[in-house]
């Protein structure tokens, strides 16, 4: 009877062996290296991206939110000390008044050089995005216009790196100059300018139904989120013109806002919004 049990044990054994032995060559890549093993995704925190171009008060803002005395002792708003282009992430803390809660904030240099690893690396442990548009600027039709902004917007919102992203605030800085644009003058040119890139990508790669990005990441021309897995929709297209052949923001996954701010904080443009929106976020 031993030796019958033995025998039993023994035969399940090779079979446990040889099935994971098939397993194994079963989940191997074209490349030899195996497939079958699966990586979880980085665990995301509440921390705030701050992006946007060069000289556009991204730092500033970043400043001004990390900074806990953000007025003097007369009431007035603290002045804000000079910042120089980053050159690389500045990560600090915003403290809360209301709340007390502690919340990172993470500014990401705006040279187009530093668009690489290191931007979507901090965007996937991200899930919050401010987008700091200059709003003096967006209008410039040579190099920190509509044009550049979009042109950031689309790689960054067309990487695999958005999943996860919860919500998305454009912080139109620089309201308190007489010459800026509104946040809904802002949004209207972005939307326009992204609409042109999506038309000319398009047309680059020959057709509407596959489109690769500067990232790198080759994406179908259908619009995310209709059901499927993350991993399903990563390969999905978010920038997609609707019927009327416009993009627009309201046709992103995540909720999207635009408000008007001013990193140095006076009396008529302050930024307020962004506060609420690091403490809160937004809902659909």
């Amino acid at each position: 009877m031993s030796d019958i049990l033995v025998a039993v044990v023994g035969g399940l054994l090779v079979l446990g062996t040889l099935w994971a032995i098939l397993s194994f060559l079963n989940g191997r890549g074209r490349n030899g290296v195996s497939a079958g093993i699966v990586f979880s995704k980085p665990t995301r925190s509440n921390a705030a991206m701050l992006i946007g171009l060069c000289g556009s008060g991204k730092t500033s803002l970043f400043v001004r939110l990390t900074t806990a005395a953000a007025t003097q002792d007369d009431g007035t708003a603290a002045i804000l000390p000079e910042t120089n282009t980053s050159m690389q992430p500045n990560k600090g803390v915003y403290r809360s008044d209301t709340t007390g809660s502690n919340h990172t904030i993470v500014d990401y240099p705006g040279h187009r050089r530093l668009r690489g690893d290191g931007l979507y690396a901090t965007l996937q442990e991200s899930k919050r995005l401010v987008v700091v548009v200059d709003s003096i600027t967006i209008q410039d039709v040579h190099t920190d216009g509509a044009q550049a902004v979009a042109d950031l917007l689309y790689d960054v919102l067309q990487s695999n790196a958005f999943d996860g992203v919860e919500s998305v605030l454009f912080a139109c800085n620089k309201r308190d100059d007489v010459t800026s644009f509104s946040a809904k003058a802002v949004r209207r040119l972005l939307e326009t300018e992204i609409t042109r890139q999506i038309t000319t990508r398009s047309a680059a790669v020959g057709s509407i139904e596959k489109v690769t990005s500067a990232a790198g990441q080759v994406a179908k021309g259908t619009k995310r989120g209709g059901g499927g897995t993350p991993s399903d929709r990563s390969d999905e297209c978010v920038l997609v013109a609707q019927a009327n052949g416009k993009f627009s923001f309201d046709a992103l996954r995540v909720p999207v806002q635009f408000v008007d701010v001013s990193a140095v904080g006076d009396d008529t443009y302050n930024f307020e919004g962004v506060k609420t929106f690091v403490e809160s976020g937004l809902s659909q």
